[in-house]
């Protein structure tokens, strides 16, 4: 059993006390407070289905076999599949100001995509229909959160 030591004024040959002894100090600060008033953040792209049936787009386009000749169209099928699923990406990182403007490139390429489809059917190339109604679908999704977001902003 430890001996208590007692409690007689400090002097000039007296050990400091021991943490038992000590109280809190005047200058310790207050324990934090959660800061209520923090503004919440976009739910980001784990939330955003369009840019997940976007990515199922590109991962299909990849699977595509072109014949000679259509590389041009290959090319731009390639880009505009890519810059629809960076621009969702994009817009779904933003809270104001140009989240419309992503998703309304977003949907530009989503039209460009579809129409490069209708020109390789043209040219003869073979265009899985799941292909086609992935495209489709992804242009609705992105419709539907263009309107969205005008309503959002009042227009």
């Amino acid at each position: 059993m430890a001996s208590a030591r007692p409690t007689t004024p400090a002097t000039l040959d007296s050990q400091p006390p021991t943490a038992s002894e000590m109280s809190m100090s005047q200058h310790t600060p207050p324990p934090r407070q959660p800061n209520l008033h923090r503004r919440q953040l976009p739910q980001g792209r784990a939330k955003l289905q369009a840019l997940e049936v976007a990515v199922s787009v590109v991962a299909a386009i990849n699977e595509l076999h072109f014949r000679r000749g259509l590389s041009h169209l290959r090319d731009h099928l390639t880009r505009a599949a890519d810059n629809t699923a960076l621009r969702l990406s994009e817009a779904s990182g933003r809270t104001m100001g140009n989240r419309y403007q992503h998703l309304e490139a977003a949907y530009a390429e989503t039209q460009e995509v579809q129409t490069d489809l209708m020109l390789l059917q043209v040219h003869g190339v073979d265009i899985p229909s799941s292909l086609s109604r992935q495209a489709d679908r992804l242009g609705g999704l992105i419709y539907g959160l263009l309107r969205a977001e005008a309503r959002a902003q009042g227009s």
